[in-house]
């Protein structure tokens, strides 16, 4: 896990974060990691960064739910 990671902004979104605001904090969430763990594959930061984003704005359990 990213557990030793400082905070990114990803996780500083809410449901009420528009799209752009997720866009600039997945990119710069991407970023920090790269930074912070060099040796870290992109594509698995951005999986990391993509997965933050979505749960801090709730979206994953609203799709869940339309899902049902």
């Amino acid at each position: 896990t990213c557990s030793n990671l400082m905070p990114t902004s990803a996780e500083s979104l809410t449901i009420t974060s528009s799209n752009e605001d997720r866009t600039s904090a997945v990119s710069s969430c991407i970023s920090q990691l790269l930074n912070e763990k060099p040796d870290m594959d992109r594509d698995q930061a951005v999986a990391i960064c993509t997965d933050m984003a979505d749960k801090a704005m709730g979206t994953r359990q609203s799709e869940s739910r339309q899902n049902s």
